[in-house]
Formats: structure tokens, C-alpha cells, sequence
């Protein structure tokens, strides 16, 4: 279970793919930054360590109607419920296709977030958003259908902006990267240089 687009800062997500690229970059061999095109190392680089946005397919869902044992202090005062007993109630659950990286899906952005909560499973390249009701019947009455379809609604609205937000400053992070890339082997290629002018004057007497 996770809690979408708000359990970890995007920044941190950011911070860890130029840590890769920056050890990936420290493990080319020193003949090949020496005597390679920096320009063109750095946009491989780039093009390996790129992140894939996010793309939900919000309009092909599946749905599906489970009972979970709902606690009794969970409804509404007044309902006729016993205390610490558990009562089966019908959950509606959405899934839908994901493609990109899963890792964004738990991201939150630097520029906006969610106004309430919503955790979801994902497996297998699909993610799946359920809405608990206090109905206690599998088959759902209009009005509860009603209540599902509007409360879902809203929710979708509310990933579709953030997914666009963040895929918004995902683009800006890869645009950056070849930049980035460039700068670590052109730093490596100045220490090579350095090590190697010293091992030369100490060798030369």
C-alpha cells in the first residue's frame, strides 16, 4: 500500500539518480575520459539516468466490488453497531494501467500536493485506488453508486493534476542531466589530468 504522490519529496528521488550517475560516471575508465567526446559521453549518460514520466490510463479502468470488515467505531454516531464488533461492508476498487516510473507514483512535488490522502496498491503495472463504503451489501443501491462515482471523480481530478505537475518538473530534471553529466567527467578528466602531471614531474629527475 501507498500513499500517492505525497511519502516521499521529489528532491530526494532527484538526489538518488545523480547519485548513480555520478558513481556510473566514476567507474568509466580513465583512457576512455581521457581521449573520449565528452559531449557525447555525457548525453548516453544523460539517456541512461533520464527518468520516464508518469502516465495513468485513467479511461480504460476496471472495477471491481469486494466486502471488507469494517470496525464499529467507523460509522456515523447513531448507527445500530456493537462496540468491538466488525462489519462486512462493500469496497469499490478502480484499477488502472500505469506506464513510466513506479517510483513517482509515492513522489511528492515541489509545487503542490494532494488535499486529502488516497493510498492504492500497484503490482504488475497497475494501480488500484479503492473507495470504502458503509453499505453493507455487495450489490450497491443508486445512491451509493452515486456517492462511489462522484467521489472517485474527484480523485482522478486530483491525480490527473498532480501526475502533470510532477511529470512538469521530471522534464526539467532530464533537461538538466546531460548538463550535469558533463560537468562530473569533465571534473574526472581534470583529476586524471592533475594525477598523472604529478606522477610525470615526480618521475622526472
Amino acid at each position: 500500500m501507498i500513499s500517492l504522490f505525497r511519502e516521499k519529496r521529489i528532491d530526494d528521488l532527484f538526489g538518488i539518480i545523480l547519485n548513480h550517475l555520478e558513481r556510473h560516471i566514476s567507474q568509466i575508465h580513465e583512457i576512455q575520459i581521457l581521449n573520449g567526446d565528452s559531449m557525447e559521453m555525457a548525453k548516453e549518460v544523460a539517456k541512461r539516468f533520464s527518468i520516464k514520466t508518469l502516465e495513468i490510463d485513467f479511461e480504460n479502468r476496471e472495477v471491481d466490488v469486494t466486502m471488507v470488515n469494517i470496525p464499529w467505531n467507523a460509522f456515523p454516531a447513531g448507527t445500530d453497531v456493537r462496540k468491538g464488533q466488525l462489519y462486512p461492508c462493500a469496497k469499490v476498487l478502480y484499477t488502472f494501467k500505469i506506464t513510466g516510473d513506479p517510483e513517482l507514483l509515492s513522489a511528492k512535488p515541489k509545487k503542490a500536493s494532494l488535499i486529502s490522502q488516497i493510498d492504492a496498491d500497484f503490482s504488475n503495472n497497475s494501480l488500484t485506488i479503492g473507495y470504502q463504503t458503509l453499505y453493507a451489501n455487495q450489490q450497491l443501491s443508486e445512491e451509493v453508486q452515486r456517492e462511489v462515482k462522484q467521489n472517485m471523480k474527484s480523485m482522478i481530478e486530483s491525480m490527473k493534476n498532480l501526475m502533470s505537475i510532477i511529470n512538469k518538473e521530471v522534464q526539467e530534471f532530464n533537461d538538466q542531466l546531460e548538463g550535469t553529466a558533463h560537468e562530473f567527467i569533465e571534473s574526472k578528466r581534470t583529476l586524471i589530468k592533475k594525477k598523472n602531471d604529478q606522477k610525470q614531474a615526480l618521475n622526472n629527475f
